[in-house]
C-alpha cells in the first residue's frame, strides 16, 4: 500500500468538509480518512453517508476512523484504530468481535502505533490482519494535542522492523515530505495541507509533484 491518505481536520465546517472531500476524490486521492472526534456518532454517519456516494465512482477508498459500526453500515473501505480502540474492541462479546473481524478481513484496517517501535515490530495479530500501521508524529501538527515527535532515528527503525506497510502521519506537507522520501517512505497520510487549502487538488498536486521528482 501506498500514496497519498487525507485524513479530515475537527475544525472545519460540515459543509466545507464535504465539498473540499469531493475534490480531493475527483482529484484521485489514494485514501479519505473521515476523523471527527468532536462529532456525534450521528453527525460522523451523516458525513459520511455523504461521502461516500462520491466514492462509489472513483478509485479513492474511504476509511472511517475509530467507529468500525459505521464503517460497516455505510459498507466503507475499511475502518482505522487506534491501540485503545482496539482495546475497547476487544471487551465486546465474543460474538461480535468474530462478526467484524471476519468482515474486515475483506476491507482495510490500519492501526495507530505511534512510535512504537516493538508496537511496529509486533502488532496484535488475534483477531486482524493489519493492511498498514500508522507511525509518528513525523512533524509538528495541531491535529492532536498528544503527539510525541520521532527523530531521524526512529523514523529509520519504524521503516526497517515493520512487516507491515507503514503510512507516516503527521505535520507533512510539500516542504517537509522529502525528508520522509530519503527514509524510503511512500505512504502518507496528510489533513491541514491539504483540507486548509483553498484548493485541495492544487495542494494534492504540489505533494504528487514533490514525490514524482524524488
Amino acid at each position: 500500500m501506498k500514496g497519498i491518505y487525507a485524513i479530515t481536520p475537527n475544525d472545519i465546517e460540515e459543509n466545507e468538509l464535504i465539498e473540499k472531500s469531493q475534490e480531493l476524490i475527483e482529484a484521485k486521492i489514494n485514501f479519505l480518512q473521515i476523523r471527527r472526534k468532536a462529532d456525534t456518532l450521528d453527525q460522523i454517519y451523516s458525513v459520511a453517508s455523504k461521502i461516500v456516494k462520491f466514492t462509489k465512482n472513483h478509485s479513492c477508498k474511504l476509511i472511517i476512523n475509530d467507529h468500525m459500526e459505521i464503517a460497516k453500515d455505510l459498507n466503507a473501505d475499511g475502518v482505522h484504530l487506534g491501540m485503545e480502540d482496539y482495546e475497547n474492541f476487544l471487551k465486546k462479546p465474543d460474538d461480535q468481535k468474530k462478526v467484524f473481524s471476519s468482515y474486515f478481513k475483506e476491507k482495510v484496517i490500519g492501526l495507530s502505533c505511534k512510535n512504537n517501535l516493538g508496537l511496529v515490530k509486533n502488532p496484535p495479530a488475534d483477531l486482524f490482519d493489519w493492511d498498514y500501521l500508522a507511525v509518528g508524529s513525523m512533524f509538528r501538527t495541531t491535529t492532536k494535542t498528544d503527539t510525541v515527535l520521532v527523530n531521524a532515528n526512529q523514523r529509520s527503525l519504524l521503516m526497517k522492523n515493520s512487516s507491515k506497510p507503514l503510512i507516516a502521519i503527521g505535520g507533512i506537507d510539500e516542504k517537509n515530505i522529502g525528508v520522509l522520501l530519503k527514509d524510503n517512505y511512500n505512504f502518507f497520510a496528510i489533513s491541514k495541507f491539504l483540507f486548509n487549502n483553498d484548493s485541495p487538488s492544487r495542494a494534492l498536486k504540489q505533494i504528487k509533484k514533490v514525490i514524482k521528482g524524488s
